[in-house]
């Protein structure tokens, strides 16, 4: 198995990969009312637009996992600017996704994937990575731990109510 920098052209082979992780993001969804989740067909073409468009970003990087040819894993990588309240470097980066397929998993693939997100970034002085993790998500949170990342923000998220009916 190795780890390969691929260029946006490549974002089309992470369907099988994006459906895995979607259906593990199904599989531990948190269930907020009103607010399903999309079924993967759904999802597929809207996250892939979102890393065609991302990957063409000045510091935006997607690492492959290939084994026998075939991607087995990947990780997309984006800057962002520094936090405004914290003393963090002036470019930071986003691990917008990090995904293994199933039967790949428990390899050390996603570890190798996430050592070369920091090799990269090391690279370019960015000392910052910012991850978002769905709040039910648990083994998602102690991966990330055993990487030294740390609960930071929480994000929530629900619908806006409808206005009360008007008075008669």
């Amino acid at each position: 198995m190795r780890i390969v920098e691929a260029r946006p052209e490549r974002v089309v082979e992470l369907e099988p990969l994006y459906a895995a992780l979607h259906e593990q993001h199904r599989a531990v969804d948190p269930q907020i009312p009103g607010v399903p989740m999309r079924d993967t067909d759904g999802a597929w073409p809207r996250r892939r637009a979102n890393y065609e468009q991302g990957a063409r970003e000045p510091g935006a990087f997607l690492l492959l996992a290939i084994e026998d040819g075939d991607p087995v894993g990947y990780a997309m990588v984006r800057e962002r600017a520094a936090s405004e309240g914290w003393a963090t470097s002036e470019i930071c980066a986003e691990l917008e996704s990090i995904a293994v397929l199933p039967s790949h998993r428990g390899r050390g693939i996603g570890s190798r994937l996430l050592e070369a997100v920091h090799e990269r970034l090391r690279e370019r002085g960015i000392r910052e990575l910012y991850v978002e993790v769905l709040a039910t998500n648990e083994a998602a949170e102690r991966f990330y731990a055993r990487h030294g990342l740390i609960r930071w923000t929480v994000t929530l998220l629900g619908r806006v109510p409808e206005p009360p009916d008007a008075p008669s």
